[in-house]
């Protein structure tokens, strides 16, 4: 009779589709300098790509200043070193697929197999909601929050922004608006680790719309069209999130139903 401690845990097959090979703390090391180099080199190569295209991408950003205000630069190195911002940040966003499957494979192996399933629907969910909402807030709410800053100073003064204060204002508003529309990936994962439902989400509806006009009157400049059209998409995201929760649940009941059937 087999003793019961000589029993394996896991079976084979599990052990292998579940855990995946093991490794040395040595060969980790490696495989993690593989990984950043193949990650710095395509974030080196996609930023390099876009700095041939720095002046037009540049020209597309700067449209956005209203045109009663002047663009400066202040030194003789500040244009080159906006065409290199904007270089490194289009280069980050090329080159994220790449940088996100390096990634991948480095942690692949040390996960389950159901969190690999989830996992990797996760993450390009993340980097395209994080796109849309960078985009929406480029050319929609952006536009209006210039237009409307563009108005304050004392009479007879011309406006005229300096352009590398200007891109790190914009990058700081397009990261807001960016990290806003990961509100339906958050509720998800939540949703996921069951630790909200479509039931709870939905009694919290009136309290969301108040955080979202909150939220967005923090992020965004102080007027009000900039405001609405912040919180109109936070509250528009929640609705989905529900939406996308029901699904889930509905999914795992039918899973539940099968395995006992």
């Amino acid at each position: 009779m087999e003793k019961e401690s000589e029993k394996p845990l896991l079976g084979a097959e599990e052990t292998d589709d579940e855990l995946g090979g093991a490794m040395s703390f040595l060969e980790h090391l490696t495989e993690l300098r593989e990984r950043l180099i193949k990650s710095v080199a395509a974030l080196a190569v996609a930023t390099l790509i876009c700095f041939v295209f720095s002046q037009g991408l540049l020209g597309i950003l700067l449209a956005a200043i209203p045109e009663n205000v002047d663009k400066q630069f202040t030194s003789p190195v500040a244009g080159l070193m906006a065409q290199l911002k904007v270089s490194l940040l289009g280069g980050f966003f090329f080159a994220f697929p790449i940088i996100f499957w390096q990634a991948w494979l480095f942690v692949a192996p040390g996960l389950y197999r159901k969190e690999k399933k989830f996992l990797l629907p996760l993450c390009f969910s993340t980097w395209f909601c994080f796109l849309v909402g960078a985009t929406f807030a480029y050319f929609v709410v952006f536009r209006f929050a210039l237009g409307f800053l563009s108005t304050f100073g004392a009479e007879g003064v011309k406006q005229a922004w300096i352009v590398g204060d200007y891109l790190s204002f914009m990058t700081q508003f397009l990261l807001a608006f960016g990290l806003v529309f990961e509100e339906p990936v958050i509720i998800v994962l939540l949703a996921k680790m069951e630790l909200v439902t479509s039931e709870t989400l939905a009694k919290f509806r009136s309290y969301e719309i108040v955080l979202a006009f909150v939220l967005a009157a923090i992020i965004t400049p102080p007027d009000y069209i900039s405001q609405i059209a912040c919180a109109i998409p936070l509250v528009f995201l929640y609705e989905l999130s529900i939406i996308l929760v029901k699904f889930i649940e509905k999914k795992k009941t039918e899973q539940t139903e099968q395995t006992e059937g």
